[in-house]
């Protein structure tokens, strides 16, 4: 199997992580299942600043669903 590029580079991509992280903000990441290629996608959850454990109880409630955390292929 062909493998196919990405149109944006993963060091394009990174900006976007910082919007949380410089200002301080709790941001949690979780599995938001798999793109019809295969590769795993994701969200991210942010908090209101001083809230760690905001984004914290809703990255838990997808689990069930999704299975937890899965090997890569």
């Amino acid at each position: 199997m062909r493998s196919r590029r990405c149109r944006y580079p993963s060091r394009d991509q990174i900006a976007w992580a910082g919007l949380t992280t410089m200002p301080g903000l709790p941001a949690t990441a979780i599995p938001a299942g798999r793109s019809p290629e295969g590769l795993a996608v994701g969200a991210q959850l942010v908090g209101p600043m001083f809230e760690d454990r905001t984004p914290r109880r809703p990255a838990e409630l997808p689990e069930p669903v999704l299975g937890g955390l899965e090997q890569p292929r």
